[in-house]
């Protein structure tokens, strides 16, 4: 059997289009491959970003740490000084000392046996 013009060219615009529908499918598959490699791009820049931002935060927090405990220390420097004043006050004024160390006593006495 003879094949009709109005075939042929039906057959022809078919095979045209499945010429077409496959260029578009691998012009489809060229962008998704290269938006993977962009995403993957992005995800290693996101990835270095918190690297050197944690890094930052990192070295924040021990400076901080570190004047925290110098902090610390002149606190303890200046208490250390509290307590030799007192020593040697007790030590010049004994009876004074010894009344002051009683009254507190029976103060803190009193008001805790009110409980």
């Amino acid at each position: 059997m003879a094949r009709s013009p109005a075939e042929t060219v039906k057959d022809a615009a078919a095979a045209a289009q499945d010429s077409l529908a496959g260029s578009e499918a691998e012009r489809l598959h060229g962008q998704i491959a290269d938006l993977q490699k962009d995403l993957a791009r992005i995800v290693q820049s996101l990835a270095d970003l918190g690297a050197n931002q944690g890094a930052a935060i990192a070295d924040t927090v021990k400076a901080e740490a570190q004047r925290i405990y110098a902090q610390g220390e002149a606190m303890a420097g200046r208490a250390e000084d509290g307590v030799e004043e007192a020593r040697a006050y007790v030590q010049a004024n004994p009876l004074k000392s010894l009344g002051i160390a009683a009254g507190l006593g029976l103060l803190f006495g009193l008001l805790l046996g009110r409980r």
